[in-house]
C-alpha cells in the first residue's frame, strides 16, 4: 500500500489526531487522549510511532516563528 499524500490524509481524516507506523496510519482520534486510549485498546506500542493532527480540509494554517534576541 502506497503513503498517502497530505491531501488524501485530510480528506480522510481531517480535524483528527493520527498515529503512524512505517508510514500508513494505524490509528485515529478526536483528541490527542482519544488516540493514546484507542492504542492501548488495540494493545498497539507507541514506541515508534508518529503523532501528528491533520488539518480539516480546505483549511491552511499559517505559522509565525518569531525568534526574540
Amino acid at each position: 500500500m502506497e503513503p498517502k499524500t497530505y491531501i488524501q490524509l485530510q480528506e480522510e481524516y481531517g480535524g483528527k489526531f493520527i498515529a503512524i507506523k512505517e508510514k500508513q496510519v494505524i490509528a485515529t482520534g478526536n483528541t490527542h487522549k482519544e488516540l493514546v486510549e484507542n492504542l492501548q485498546k488495540s494493545h498497539i506500542e507507541r514506541k515508534g510511532l508518529i503523532f501528528e493532527f491533520i488539518e480539516p480540509k480546505d483549511v491552511i494554517c499559517i505559522y509565525n516563528i518569531s525568534i526574540k534576541r
